[in-house]
């Protein structure tokens, strides 16, 4: 993502089996302010299974914090109420977590960002 665009433009090269290319049309894709404001900064586990982490906002309003691991089980679910600006969060988790690599979501404002989070104790 490009800091400050409002406007970006995609297009797609195909190339066939064959060898012959194609181009698709020039798509302009139209940024929103809120989804340029919403960005997960860091997120990592502390105190052996506490997921804490944070984020920032160009507004304010409620953010979930979700975490699954990688079969898609639900380990913790924390609702916050985010500020402007930077926030932190913090997720108990429901019990002992295995070494791995766990998916942290944050919705807002019918968005979401997600990132990937590895557990090494």
């Amino acid at each position: 993502m490009y800091a400050g665009a409002d406007l970006l433009y995609y297009r797609l090269h195909q190339v066939d089996f064959n060898g012959q290319s194609s181009d698709s049309e020039i798509i302009p894709v139209h940024l929103s302010a809120s989804s340029q404001s919403f960005q997960l900064i860091h997120a990592g586990f502390d105190n052996g299974n506490d997921l804490s982490g944070s984020f920032t906002l160009g507004g304010t309003g409620q953010v979930e914090v979700v975490c699954y691991d990688l079969n898609g089980r639900l380990v913790s679910r924390t609702q916050i109420q985010g500020i402007k600006g930077v926030n932190q969060f913090s997720s108990p988790s429901q019990g002992n977590l295995a070494k791995g690599v766990y998916t942290v979501q944050l919705v807002y404002n019918e968005q979401a960002v997600a990132a990937k989070v590895p557990k090494a104790h």
